[in-house]
């Protein structure tokens, strides 16, 4: 539908949008291919812009145009998240579950656009060509048949990735945990560890001392962009994302760090709310 698919933004500018808005996404023009693929289906006109992906995360870029104003729909509040693009997501015909995060934004009332970034299983290298294909059924509470499917190379980028096998095992407070990899690549520096759950990881964190601040070897703070994490049968792997470096550090430091989460009261005394 020439109409609707008319202004659909180019890459640079959905990242440029976005980027405004959440400043981590370095080097992504650099590396990002262009997929350019749209699908119309019940007034709802569904663009996948480009696709990037290194070791540790797939990204996708996306736009969302329609005559109906989304803005508004997106304000009633009962259509969170607007596009889930990763829902009934296939690599290679096999099922992606996992964590990831939307970046987005409305570009006018009719136009949304957003970056999924999915976060890939650490231990399971994927190929340097592999196909997707994407299976979506509502947007913006509206139902519709988007299907869409395309291949990433991560050729061009994985010239420049660099990752260390650490395997060093550390204690933190009562937990024991093993580093088994960093990984610096153009879009982002990873540090990925494994262990054992604790016995009561219900109520608490996978292991004392799980947030990190990370800093290079000249001093300098790397902001936190995201994590993974994920456990079956008593062990789990959290990875930590941050911000990519321009060039590979001679050693990084680490400070854990544990929060207390705060507490808020149940019922007001005397007519007036609980003090937090």
């Amino acid at each position: 539908n020439p109409a609707l698919a008319e202004n659909v933004p180019v890459v640079g500018s959905i990242i440029q949008i976005v980027n405004e808005r959440y400043g981590y996404y370095k080097n992504y023009d650099q590396y990002a291919q262009v997929v350019n693929k749209n699908i119309e289906s019940n007034g709802i006109n569904f663009t996948i812009n480009d696709v990037l992906c290194d070791d540790t995360n797939l990204m996708i870029t996306f736009t969302v145009k329609s005559h109906r104003n989304l803005r508004e729909i997106a304000e009633g509040g009962n259509v969170f998240p607007a596009v889930n693009v990763t829902q009934n997501m296939r690599i290679n015909g096999e099922l992606v579950s996992g964590g990831g995060s939307l970046a987005d934004s409305f570009l006018d009332n009719y136009t949304y656009s957003g970056i999924d970034t999915i976060h890939l299983d650490p231990y399971k290298k994927l190929p340097e060509k592999f196909d997707i294909n994407l299976r979506l059924r509502e947007m913006f509470g509206i139902k519709g048949k988007w299907d869409v499917a395309f291949t990433v190379s991560k050729e061009e980028i994985s010239k420049d990735i660099t990752a260390f096998e650490v395997n060093k095992k550390i204690e933190l407070g009562n937990s024991s945990i093993t580093i088994d990899k960093v990984s610096f690549t153009p879009i982002n520096t990873s540090i990925v560890v494994s262990g054992k759950y604790k016995p009561s990881f219900e109520d608490t964190p996978m292991f004392d001392y799980d947030y990190w601040f990370v800093f290079d070897d000249n001093g300098n703070y790397l902001e936190n962009t995201g994590g993974g994490a994920s456990g079956q049968d008593g062990s789990f792997y959290q990875s930590y994302y941050l911000e990519p470096l321009d060039k590979i550090p001679e050693y990084l430091t680490v400070i854990p760090c544990g929060f207390t989460p705060s507490m808020q009261g149940g019922g007001p005394i005397d007519g007036k709310p609980m003090p937090v």
